[in-house]
């Protein structure tokens, strides 16, 4: 793309992501279940049921992987004396926490190295 169409587009692009974050902030799809104040666990996707069946007792919430709720977060883990994120592959929850400056743990990386 030439500069001439790629600097509206990527103005759009910006102003489509706002709009993504802005709905995702008061979107339904955002999962809270209330439990236990001691531990919050902030999981996505399937980890969020692997979660739920393990510990059923604490607080948890599940964020699609759209935009981060981070006002969504901030209550979440302010709600909770420990904020724990549990994820799989990447860890795109954990460090949008950070970069937004909520303190939450994280899993200590573990990769298999196979031959």
């Amino acid at each position: 793309m030439i500069p001439a169409y790629a600097r509206p587009a990527h103005r759009r692009l910006r102003e489509k992501l706002e709009q993504i974050a802005e709905w995702n902030e008061t979107s339904g799809l955002n999962i809270f279940t209330p439990g236990s104040t001691e531990l919050g666990i902030i999981t996505s996707g399937v980890c969020y049921q692997h979660v739920r069946e393990a510990i059923r007792r604490q607080a948890c919430s599940n964020w699609p992987d759209l935009s981060l709720p981070t006002e969504l977060m901030r209550k979440f883990a302010s709600s909770v004396e420990r904020c724990l994120v549990i994820e799989e592959g990447d860890p795109y929850l954990v460090e949008g926490a950070r970069m937004a400056g909520i303190d939450v743990e994280a899993r200590q990386r573990c990769i298999a190295l196979v031959n």
